[in-house]
């Protein structure tokens, strides 16, 4: 009888036994300075999922991706250990990973199509060459670049240095991904006195945008050109929202200007206007300087360029005028507020805020 019981214990544990020769995993790594990306492929799909850094922290989230940041350069042994519990098998692997003492890492930030990179080596000197590879056959020698990419993806980015006095030279690759969901982006001309604009945001030309263009003017049109009163450098800023007006994101880009059409009494307005308190909460004063006398009329239309505050009429006089306006119709948002005094025009966005 006792034979018969090990007969069927054993004949119950042999499926088990075949069945873990099925599981096989293995993993992929990427080291970012101090930083190490894992990604772990397994066969079959696994159920379960342990991380070992190898400097005793673990991650069990059971997630087939995941990353570490090690305190110090040194050799590691990283393990994904993984089970499959309707398989009933399971498995692990390792492998050694090296952090040198000499290394380079690289940091970004995405915005639409645009990535700002940033470049580190841990022995970086005065001497120390720098080299970036965008993946789409375009590169930089700066250390800190920033870079657009012509549409949207995935590219494989890489970092190198050579710091020749001390002989430290490292490289590092990451996937960047840029473009995805909905975004803001743009570029731009400077020619003739104007600044052209070409966007690039998602939404196409359904959506709807607000552009600020660093000296108090803006715009709502899809492509604007701008006319800048005096060379300079001026941060641009493009807000995108989609065809349902719901907000999609933002982004700014400084330009320089070189050519401007000659300063005329069209631009006092625009650079003089101030809106106060903004945002506002019931009452808005308002202040512009005039180069001659003229009738005012003062607006304020919401993002879609609807009119919402019935214009408000009044006679300016050269130089300085005021008028306080009623913000209590509006609704909590963003707003803009238009005056145009005689050949003269001013914008100034408006936030309006109703306080509990």
């Amino acid at each position: 009888m006792k034979n018969l019981k090990t007969i069927l214990i054993l004949a119950a544990l042999l499926p088990l036994q075949v069945k873990s020769q099925t599981c096989s995993g293995d993993y992929q790594w990427l080291v970012n300075g101090l930083g190490v990306s894992f990604y772990g492929n397994t066969t079959p799909d696994i159920t379960n999922v342990i991380w070992d850094f190898g400097d005793g922290n673990w991650d069990n989230t059971n997630s087939l991706n995941t990353s570490h940041t090690y305190a110090a350069p040194g050799i590691y042994h990283a393990c994904i250990q993984y089970y499959n519990t309707a398989q009933g098998c399971g498995d692990s692997t390792c492998h050694t990973i090296v952090i040198d003492s000499c290394y380079g890492s690289m940091n970004y930030s995405v915005n639409g199509l645009t990535v700002q990179f940033t470049g580190s080596a841990s022995a970086g000197g005065p001497n120390t060459v720098y080299a970036w590879d965008f993946g789409d056959s375009n590169s930089s020698y700066a250390q800190n670049p920033s870079h657009t990419y012509a549409s949207a993806g995935t590219y494989t980015v890489c970092f190198a240095f050579y710091d020749s006095s001390s002989g430290c030279a490292d490289s590092v690759c990451e996937p960047v991904s840029v473009g995805g969901g909905c975004y803001a982006q743009f570029t731009s001309v400077d020619s003739m006195g104007y600044a052209f604009f070409v966007n690039q945001s998602s939404p196409g030309s359904a959506g709807m945008y607000v552009w600020y263009f660093g000296d108090g003017g803006y715009s709502t049109a899809y492509n604007p050109s701008y006319q800048y009163s005096y060379p300079g450098t001026y941060q641009v800023c493009l807000e995108a929202f989609d065809s349902l007006q719901n907000f999609c994101d933002s982004t700014c880009h400084y330009i320089t200007v070189n050519n401007v059409s000659s300063v005329n009494e069209e631009t006092i307005v625009r650079n003089s206007l101030l809106l106060s308190p903004n945002p506002a909460d019931e009452d808005l004063r308002i202040s512009w300087n005039q180069a001659a006398d003229a009738d005012v009329q003062i607006a304020v239309l919401d993002l879609a360029g609807r009119t919402v505050i019935t214009p408000v009429m009044v006679r300016g006089g050269r130089g300085v005028n005021t008028k306080e306006i009623s913000t209590r119709g509006l609704a909590a948002g963003m707003y803009m507020l238009r005056i145009d005094a005689g050949n003269q025009t001013g914008n100034s966005p408006l936030v309006v805020t109703h306080k509990e």
